[in-house]
């Protein structure tokens, strides 16, 4: 076998090597076999020779960055030799220690090369090295430093942040496009472009003048508008110094997105459509990020269309549409729906009630035992005749809570007829079926000689209720009810517990006695609520009010229990109710709504608060309704030789009205049992 040999060359050139073989005996051939090759370990010198025409260590400035005409260059080239490198070998160019990328890439020709330097690259330059190949594959390098005398500008956009999505409410109220620039003087032109990814010519231009080294554009809301939506952006900005001749820039993306919103304004009156006054009601709302003049489909709860209206330039709309098939009570169900240029469709509901007002309530008049009596009040507002001669409507009731005792029987015409419980001068009168056992029986009756115009002293009808379940709300609904055979509006009355209760008000008139216990009632519902509260605070309890509505033409109102309030306890007959901000009290006011606002509910402060009231004797006693300006407190107090004190039995207000705003707009139609005392 044959054994390699190792030896060292030394010397770059021309270098040969013989080979002759030897066997075992030691007999050498006379044959040989010679390799001629040629030494290369040494590189290439690479030299750097110049700059846009400044020699190593010599100082760049602006001047060599303009051409002989004073227009600005885009490169400046950079010159150098490479002894001992092939033609063609690639020329490397790193500034400051980083490569730059080159076009043309440079070449070695003639060992000489150059390179066109892009301007932008000159950037707090400060070393140029240089590397290139000889046809071994030796790298080498060369190196030259030189001295920036450059200022090279800069821009950055602050506003908005990168990946910002431009959305509805730069739509409704424009962009602001900041930002910032160093070394750059006052009044330079910051151009902004605004450049569609997808397509080019899509695009918004505008500038704005360099102040104080800060920059920014306000681009109008209608200028928004007309961007397209969904859309990826490019914006760029830019901006020179006047000396260095290529424009600092930054770029950042953006996108646009402008989901169109539509909302309907609260429907009808308090949530209602008073049918008296007719089916027709408005539908009205706002739109964002919606185009004026799109049009806006009106739909019932079916999908008919009941009307269009237009987007305006503010983004509202309304029109007028009507009902069809509403009746009291019933929830009537709208729905708007609108595209916005982009063709995206969005749609907002909301929903009114049919409302026609009652004219007969089921009233808790008070228990004996287990045996609960209610009367029906009557409401000769609501009749248009101003009294009542006939009357006829259907008592429901859940006959697990409760059950109907029989009525008496009557005479009516020779045939015996449960009649029992109707005013003394209805001439007839039937209730069928008497006892009611599925919870449901109807009431007529007629009066042959004229109308019932007054019903202070004796109620239109009266029943009994043998309470079943004690720990349940009596629920009591007056349906299908006429008045002079004239359709009217369904009430609904709820009895509660001698505990805490919870009960809501219906899409009716609703008529609510808490009776005993701390009771939460919500009146949010449409209809006029009438709430009753007892007349002591001991037998009331504490209750909580939500949703009573002080204004408007379905205002609600409260009372104090008619069975077992007697006013003559209060200031004079107690039959008046005022409603002041202090100074002198009426001489018959039992309820004073006092409208100063007070910063709590503790009882000194509402003593304090009361403390300028004029007129009062010792020994007077007054209910009085109270407020921060929010919610306000139902209390009473009395007048002693030290002033006003708060006094109750239970050392309790009887309720807190949430949310019920300022009492200058409580009026007559929010009490029952008090007439208004005029100033």
């Amino acid at each position: 076998p044959v054994e390699g040999a190792s030896f060292t060359l030394t010397g770059d050139g021309v270098k040969s090597v013989t080979v002759r073989q030897t066997d075992v005996a030691g007999n050498t051939s006379d044959n040989s076999s010679e390799l001629e090759f040629t030494l290369d370990t040494a590189p290439p010198t690479v030299t750097v020779t110049s700059l846009a025409g400044i020699a190593p260590d010599g100082t760049l400035t602006a001047a060599e960055l303009f051409d002989g005409g004073g227009d600005a260059l885009e490169t400046v080239v950079l010159t150098g030799t490479a002894t001992g490198a092939v033609d063609g070998a690639p020329v490397t160019v790193l500034i400051n220690g980083t490569a730059i990328a080159l076009d043309p890439a440079p070449t070695v020709t003639g060992e000489a090369w150059s390179a066109n330097i892009p301007v932008t690259a000159l950037a707090g330059l400060e070393t140029v090295e240089v590397r290139t190949v000889d046809g071994a594959g030796n790298e080498g390098t060369g190196m030259a430093g030189f001295t920036n005398a450059v200022v090279i500008p800069t821009i950055t956009v602050t506003q908005p942040a990168n990946a910002f999505v431009i959305g509805l409410d730069e739509y409704e109220n424009g962009l602001t496009i900041s930002g910032t620039t160093t070394d750059v003087p006052d009044g330079q032109d910051v151009t902004i472009t605004f450049v569609d990814k997808d397509d080019a010519e899509n695009r918004f231009l505008d500038s704005v003048k360099v102040e104080n080294g800060a920059w920014s554009l306000y681009i109008e809301p209608n200028d928004v508008q007309k961007a397209s939506d969904q859309t990826d952006w490019k914006l760029t900005v830019s901006v020179s110094d006047g000396n260095f001749p290529v424009p600092a820039t930054d770029e950042i993306s953006v996108s646009s997105n402008f989901p169109p919103e539509i909302t309907l304004n609260p429907l009808g009156v308090d949530g209602a459509l008073i049918l008296a006054d007719g089916n027709s009601f408005e539908v009205s709302g706002n739109t964002r990020g919606v185009q004026a003049g799109q049009t806006v489909r009106i739909l019932d709860g079916n999908d008919a269309e009941l009307g269009t209206a237009q987007v305006g330039t503010d983004g509202t709309w309304s029109t007028t549409v009507q009902a069809t098939n509403l009746s009291g009570g019933d929830v009537f169900d709208v729905k708007a729906m609108v595209t916005n240029a982009s063709g995206t469709e969005v749609e907002g509901t909301g929903s009114v009630v049919g409302y026609e007002a009652s004219v007969f309530s089921a009233v808790f008049a008070g228990t004996a035992g287990n045996v609960s009596e209610f009367f029906i009040h009557t409401n000769l507002d609501n009749v248009t005749s101003g009294g009542i001669s006939r009357f006829q409507f259907d008592i429901g009731f859940n006959p697990e809570v409760v059950r109907l005792l029989p009525a008496a029987l009557v005479d009516v015409e020779g045939e015996l007829v449960a009649g029992g419980g109707l005013h003394s001068t209805i001439a007839l009168g039937e209730r069928n079926p008497n006892e009611a056992p599925d919870g449901s029986t109807t009431v007529v009756g007629i009066r042959l000689l004229g109308q019932i115009t007054n019903f202070s002293t004796e109620y239109l009808y009266v029943f009994e209720m043998e309470n079943l379940e004690n720990s349940s709300v009596v629920e009591i609904a007056l349906t299908d009810a006429r008045a002079n055979d004239i359709e009217i509006g369904a009430s609904i009355s709820y009895t509660g517990t001698a505990g805490d209760d919870e009960i809501v008000a219906a899409n009716i008139d609703t008529v609510i006695r808490g009776r005993g216990g701390d009771d939460l009632i919500d009146v949010s519902a449409p209809g006029v609520n009438t709430i009753i509260f007892e007349a002591g605070s001991n037998d009331n309890g504490f209750d909580t009010i939500t949703g009573f509505t002080l204004g408007g033409a379905l205002a609600d109102r409260f009372a104090i229990a008619f069975d077992t309030f007697n006013q003559n306890v209060l200031r004079g007959s107690g039959e008046e109710f005022q409603v002041t901000s202090g100074g002198d009290v009426g001489a018959d006011v039992g309820l004073l709504v006092f409208t100063t606002a007070v910063a709590d509910f503790e009882n000194a402060t509402i003593e304090a608060a009361l403390s300028n009231l004029t007129g009062l004797n010792n020994g007077d006693s007054l209910f009085v309704l109270i407020g921060d300006g929010t919610d306000a407190v139902l209390t009473a107090f009395d007048m002693g030789n030290s002033g006003v004190s708060v006094g109750t039995s239970s050392g309790k207000s009887y309720v807190e009205f949430k949310g019920i705003g300022d009492l200058s707009g409580f009026s007559s139609a929010n009490i029952v049992g008090f007439e208004q005392y005029n100033t």
